[in-house]
C-alpha cells in the first residue's frame, strides 16, 4: 500500500508551471513621480522588469504619436533588471521645436537589448 504525498506531482498531459518556465520574462513597470508638473522641471522616473544590466532610454512622445519619441536619457537596469532616474521635463518638442502644450505627454521606458517597451503619461502643467 502506497502512502499518499503531501506534493502535487505532475502528469504527462499538465503544463510546466510559469514561474518554472525559463523564458518567462518579468512584467515591465514604469512610474513617473511627480506625475505632473511645469515644462522643464525634475521627476522621477523608476521602472523593473528589464535584463539586468540592460541600457533602458527613456523619451517622450506626444499622444498618439506610435514613435519611441524623443530620448531624454539612457540609464542603466541594476542587477535586478530595476532602474531610478531624475530626468527633465522637455519644454519643446525635439521635431518641432514648438513648446510643449499643456496636457499629457506618453513617457516612454525602452530597453536597448531586449527592446522591451513600457510606458506611463505625465501631465504638463503651464505656470
Amino acid at each position: 500500500m502506497s502512502t499518499p504525498t503531501a506534493e502535487p506531482t505532475e502528469s504527462a498531459d499538465e503544463k510546466p508551471s510559469e514561474a518554472a518556465s525559463p523564458t518567462k520574462r518579468a512584467e515591465l513597470a514604469f512610474f513617473i513621480e511627480p506625475d505632473s508638473g511645469e515644462r522643464g522641471s525634475t521627476a522621477t522616473v523608476a521602472g523593473g522588469g528589464f535584463r539586468p544590466g540592460e541600457g533602458v532610454r527613456i523619451s517622450f512622445a506626444l499622444p498618439g504619436n506610435g514613435s519611441d519619441g524623443d530620448a531624454i536619457r539612457d540609464v542603466r537596469a541594476d542587477e535586478s533588471g530595476a532602474f531610478s532616474a531624475e530626468v527633465t521635463i522637455p519644454s519643446k518638442n525635439a521635431f518641432y521645436g514648438t513648446p510643449l502644450e499643456e496636457g499629457q505627454i506618453r513617457m516612454i521606458a525602452k530597453g536597448l537589448t531586449s527592446e522591451r517597451t513600457t510606458d506611463t503619461y505625465y501631465t504638463i502643467t503651464l505656470p
